[in-house]
C-alpha cells in the first residue's frame, strides 16, 4: 500500500473521531448544565410533580389545635406522606399515600404490632378557592394567611380497621425552595365490630397532621 493510501485513510479516521468526540462532548455539557441548573421554587403561582415527606399526627377526640391533649388524646404517630400533584396557581389535584406508626399511647404502654399502623390513600383537590368559585377571599389566620386549602378523601386503615376518610388541608410554600408545610386533618369511618383503643370511639377517628414535603 502507498504511503499516500496509508495517510489518507488516517486523516480520514481521524477527522471521523474528531467529530464523534465533538458531539459526545456537546451531549455531555447538555447534560451537566441540565443537572447543575437550579431548580425553581414552589410558590402560590405553581408547584408540580412528586413529593415525599415526614409528619407528626394525633389521633384524638376533635379538632381544637389550640387543646393539643385533645388533638392526641388517643395516641400520638409518627410516618411520611408522599404523592403526585398538579399545582398551576388555580386548581390542586393530586394522590397522596401516608403512612404513620403509633409512637406513644396516654396511660398505656405500646406492644409493637400492625395494629399501630395507620394509613391513608386517596386524592386531593382545592386551590384558589376565589378563583374557582368566584367568591371572596378566604382570609386565613396567622402565617396560614399564604396557604393553598384542599380537602381530602379515599381509603385508610388502621391496624385490622378498614374504612373511609375525609377532611381537609391546607399547604403554606416555604419561600425560595421546594418545601411546603402541610397541615391536615381526616375523620376516619371504620368498618367491623372492633373498636379502636386508647379510649377511641368506636369505629371513628379524628386525626391531625402537621408535616413536611419535598416537591421533586
Amino acid at each position: 500500500m502507498k504511503l499516500r493510501t496509508i495517510l489518507l485513510a488516517a486523516a480520514t479516521f481521524l477527522t471521523a473521531f474528531n467529530a464523534a468526540f465533538a458531539a459526545d462532548l456537546s451531549a455531555s455539557n447538555a447534560i451537566t448544565k441540565a443537572i447543575a441548573a437550579p431548580v425553581a421554587p414552589c410558590s402560590v403561582s405553581g408547584c408540580s410533580g412528586f413529593y415525599l415527606g415526614p409528619e407528626i399526627s394525633g389521633s384524638g377526640t376533635g379538632i381544637n389545635v389550640i387543646n393539643l391533649g385533645t388533638l392526641n388524646a388517643d395516641g400520638t404517630f409518627m410516618g411520611v406522606n408522599g404523592g403526585y400533584q398538579f399545582f398551576n396557581g388555580t386548581y390542586w389535584l393530586g394522590a397522596k399515600v401516608a403512612v404513620d406508626y403509633q409512637v406513644a399511647a396516654p396511660n398505656s404502654s405500646l406492644t409493637p404490632s400492625l395494629e399501630n399502623v395507620f394509613a391513608f390513600e386517596g386524592m386531593e383537590i382545592g386551590g384558589n378557592l376565589s378563583s374557582l368559585f368566584n367568591i371572596a377571599p378566604i382570609n386565613l389566620p396567622g402565617p396560614l394567611a399564604n396557604a393553598v386549602p384542599t380537602v381530602l378523601f379515599g381509603a385508610c386503615q388502621h391496624g385490622s380497621l378498614n374504612g373511609y376518610c375525609a377532611g381537609a388541608a391546607a399547604h403554606l410554600f416555604i419561600p425560595n425552595s421546594r418545601w411546603t408545610a402541610d397541615a391536615t386533618y381526616l375523620n376516619a369511618q371504620y368498618s367491623g365490630s372492633n373498636g379502636l383503643g386508647g379510649g377511641a370511639t368506636a369505629n371513628t377517628e379524628n386525626r391531625g397532621t402537621f408535616g413536611f414535603s419535598y416537591h421533586f
